[in-house]
């Protein structure tokens, strides 16, 4: 986040950005720019390790561009504060106008070979396949007779990862199944992410790989794995 706003301030104050967007497309741009303001290169130098003079040519060449996008894998998303860095970022694509138009965008690069394909096909604890929700009547009736089932016998929504471990700390939950996951690497605050594995009766880990966390499941399960090289892999940019 210190990054964005330290491009975003010299962005600013070098008149790199379009007013003119930003007055008809663009709500809130003076807490932004506020924001931005106390960011100078030097304290968001401080602040991220990144050198001053770094952030000053990031933002140059982005801002002087006729085109330009701005895209990331999951690196900036999976922190404590993933929204605000995801929105420090699209704050520069807004102000600069650099969106909704041919060579200009922002996007996110799935982190997992399949992953929207999971989604569609509702590995997720809100949806069902197709990205129907749990919570729709029609999408619920028309899944309950693809299924062959009495819609009464549908299950209601679960809850999100971050969810999940709170009530894993909570003792709520009282038992996990994990399938080629390493929580303890991949999920923000690894303190609490801790003790919500300590917390469950059973914890089991399905994975090829013994995984590289300080608290190990009561239960590990080999699995074999291999490269995908027949079937339709789902690729794009994460919405």
């Amino acid at each position: 986040m210190a990054v964005a706003n330290g491009i975003l301030n010299v962005l600013i104050n070098e008149n790199l950005i379009d007013q003119a967007f930003i007055d008809s497309r663009t709500n809130d741009w003076e807490a932004a720019r506020a924001a931005a303001l106390n960011y100078p290169p030097d304290v968001a130098s401080e602040i991220s390790g990144v050198p001053a003079e770094k952030i000053i040519q990031a933002a140059r060449l982005y801002g002087r561009a006729k085109t330009g996008m701005i895209m990331h894998a999951r690196g900036i998303e999976h922190h404590s504060n993933g929204t605000e860095n995801v929105l420090s970022y699209i704050n520069i694509a807004l102000a600069t106008g650099k969106i909704g138009s041919e060579g200009r965008g922002y996007g996110t690069i799935t982190g997992q070979g399949n992953g929207q394909g999971g989604r569609e096909h509702g590995q997720k604890a809100d949806q069902l396949p197709g990205y129907r929700s749990m919570l729709n009547p029609e999408h619920r009736k028309y899944i309950a007779e693809v299924w062959g089932i009495d819609e009464s016998e549908m299950p209601e929504p679960g809850v999100s990862a971050v969810e999940l471990f709170n009530k894993m700390r909570e003792g709520e939950i009282k038992g996990l199944l994990s399938i080629c996951s390493n929580m303890m690497v991949s999920l923000p605050d690894t303190n609490q992410v801790r003790k919500s594995l300590e917390g469950p009766n059973l914890t089991s880990a399905s994975t090829s790989l013994c995984p590289r966390v300080p608290v190990m499941p009561t239960l590990s399960s080999p699995v074999q794995h291999g490269p995908k090289t027949k079937g339709t892999t789902t690729s794009g940019e994460a919405a």
